[in-house]
């Protein structure tokens, strides 16, 4: 056994080679693992059931998780420290876990896309959608369908990342309200961040007393004619605008 334990700590892939008695000694597979976790995959099944064997190889790497025997699967202490190195591991675990909000919470406490492991009835439960959109919005790239196209959810995303704006359904990556959200981030932008261009040129009123304003939209600065009501702030014009910059892409 010796020399088993001194070629897989030599190179820990040797267990792949070894003879199966070896592939089923906890001792020699130990040996490899904690030195790279995913060779638990050339243990032999009866070595991936022990739970001393798991914990040593999720402890290193979560998504050993993957490989751990399906009852350590299921193993709350397995599962909650593959978890905690990884919060990908969510994916391995048995369904069960996917299920249970303090587990998932846990998982997206570290990063909020382990959300896409959940059980569906947590990825279709708003209250959890919001909560980790307004955390990162980012998030919205992995969430449900239906809550890409859900404006409350999308401005709650793009309010903490405009840059969410882009996983957002197509016509709400126009809606004027989001528009406007993410352009207020986005006072300075940063490397890859559209900057929308407007220069106003001419302002006149419209015979009802609205207001006529034309504009150079873009870094073409192409001619955009707007026309809003009396009422009109603003807001609603720096809206427009937005929206009118982000349909000629500058």
């Amino acid at each position: 056994m010796e020399a088993a334990r001194a070629a897989v700590k030599e190179d820990p892939f040797n267990l792949e080679r070894l003879a199966e008695e070896f592939k089923a000694n906890p001792e020699v597979v130990i040996v490899a693992v904690e030195q790279e976790p995913r060779t638990l995959e050339y243990a032999t099944l009866e070595c991936r059931r022990n739970k001393r064997v798991a914990l040593a190889a999720v402890s290193k790497d979560g998504l050993a998780l993957e490989h751990v025997a399906p009852e350590l699967q299921r193993d709350r202490d397995v599962v909650l420290k593959a978890i905690a190195n990884d919060p990908f591991a969510l994916q391995y675990a048995a369904w069960e876990f996917g299920r249970v909000r303090r587990v998932v919470r846990r998982a997206m406490r570290k990063n909020r896309f382990a959300l896409q492991f959940a059980a569906q009835e947590l990825q279709l439960d708003k209250r959890e959608v919001l909560r980790a959109v307004r955390q990162d919005g980012l998030t919205l790239k992995v969430v449900a369908n239906e809550f890409r196209g859900d404006k409350e959810v999308v401005l709650a995303a793009v309010r903490q990342d405009r840059r969410s704006r882009w996983f957002a359904a197509e016509r709400l990556q126009v809606d004027p309200d989001v528009v406007y959200e993410a352009g207020k981030r986005n006072a300075i932008a940063g490397v890859d961040d559209e900057a929308p261009v407007c220069q106003i040129t001419k302002v006149s009123w419209t015979v009802d007393g609205g207001l006529r304003v034309d504009a150079a939209v873009g870094l073409s600065g192409q001619e955009q004619r707007l026309v809003l009501p009396k009422s009109a702030t603003l807001g609603d014009l720096v809206k427009k605008l937005a929206v009118a910059a982000v349909g000629l892409g500058g």
